[in-house]
């Protein structure tokens, strides 16, 4: 039997991906409340060299995502991009400012260009986050 999934779960499964993902890497990862503003993730070494807010976005096909009506709103250090996230997922590991960069102004809401996003620099490059 097949459910409809909603938005809720489709988020959830990115997120607790990327927290598994980020854990594989040796870091102590923390979940925050779903649906707060702010970070979904925070992350950090074990001697704290490394201490990193992550914004999780999670979706079943690439597309583009809403920043909202400033781009002051993407404040976190990585975003992590999953599409195709209920079968094989594909992580995209951004930093902020790569997110900014795809930015374009539609009716006065930023949207992240997804296609823009999909760099092969990008895709499963979880190191990132580490500085490797």
């Amino acid at each position: 039997m097949t459910t409809k999934r909603n938005n809720q779960i489709t988020g959830n499964v990115g997120m607790y991906y990327a927290c598994y993902q980020l854990s594989k890497l040796g870091l102590n990862v923390l979940p925050t409340s779903r649906n707060a503003k702010g970070a979904d993730i925070i992350a950090y070494t074990d001697d704290h060299s490394t201490f990193s807010t992550i914004q999780v976005k999670a979706m079943t096909k690439l597309t583009n995502i809403s920043l909202g009506k400033s781009l002051e709103n993407v404040d976190c250090d990585w975003w992590v991009v999953v599409a195709n996230v209920y079968h094989e997922p594909d992580a995209y590991i951004l930093t902020r400012a790569q997110v900014i960069d795809t930015a374009k102004l539609y009716n006065e809401t930023h949207w992240a260009q997804g296609k823009a996003l999909a760099k092969p620099e990008t895709l499963n490059a979880w190191d990132r986050i580490l500085g490797k």
